[in-house]
């Protein structure tokens, strides 16, 4: 049994990963979206259809958008 003073590294540790876990899956969803609105965007889709069916905001959205132009414009 632990001390209220004594330092439980094991507990620490799980915690640690369990929060990188967790901000890796946040960041799979948000790679997700982004990939799922990349292709509305190619399909023509409208900004408020895409904010419709992904219940993204329309400013993610026209974040996305923009960054998309970006990179095209970079490969030119």
């Amino acid at each position: 049994m632990f001390s209220l003073y004594e330092y439980d590294y094991e507990g620490h540790m799980n915690l640690i990963r369990e929060e990188g876990r967790e901000e890796g899956r946040e960041e799979g969803r948000e790679k997700g979206h982004e990939e799922i609105i990349n292709n509305m965007l190619k399909k023509n889709y409208s900004l408020t259809e895409i904010a419709d069916i992904t219940g993204c905001s329309l400013d993610e959205i026209k974040q996305i958008q923009a960054k998309n132009l970006a990179q095209s414009t970079q490969q030119l």
